[in-house]
């Protein structure tokens, strides 16, 4: 085998092992701890997780994301459907406090906004928006990146009876 043989395969094994990388970064969500993440209301109180006690749909979010700003009126839609079934929705977002209360007054959003005390991306979400729902034993049961069809019925039902008993 030549050297010129050798390194193409060495370039071509790197290419593989880089766009696997980068497809995981931002296409796959990350797996996070949610009871150890440090988060504030826009009031600046503390969320304490273990007094969740139910199901949590949680939309990480930023607001110049263009996708975000799409997804927002399904989202919403998804709220009210997840308010009947005693699903709690929650959006989160490390932009300053100041910038997000601006976005819930303009935006009249139903959901909460949350603060979260450190860099998204410090946790791995690389990808806006990434969302997770989470049964009352804190445990991941469904997870997507970028924007979905949030109003769909399928999706909706299946997202219901992921966190039922």
């Amino acid at each position: 085998m030549n050297k010129n043989n050798i390194i193409t395969g060495i370039l071509i094994i790197l290419s593989i092992f880089i766009a696997f990388y980068q497809y995981k970064k931002y296409n796959i969500a990350p797996k996070i701890t949610f009871p150890n993440l440090s988060l504030t209301d826009l009031d600046n109180n503390p969320i304490d997780w273990n007094q969740i006690q139910k199901p949590v749909f949680i939309n990480f979010f930023g607001t110049w994301c263009i996708d975000c700003k799409k997804e927002m009126p399904e989202l919403a839609i998804l709220y009210g459907a997840f308010q009947r079934e005693g699903i709690e929705m929650i959006l989160i977002s490390d932009e300053p406090v100041e910038i997000l209360k601006n976005y819930k007054n303009n935006t009249a959003l139903p959901m909460k906004i949350y603060h979260i005390n450190t860099s998204l991306q410090e946790i791995g979400i690389h990808t806006f928006p990434t969302s997770y729902l989470i049964n009352k034993e804190q445990e991941v049961v469904y997870k997507a990146t970028n924007v979905q069809d949030w109003t769909g019925e399928k999706l909706k039902k299946e997202l219901i009876e992921a966190v039922k008993p």
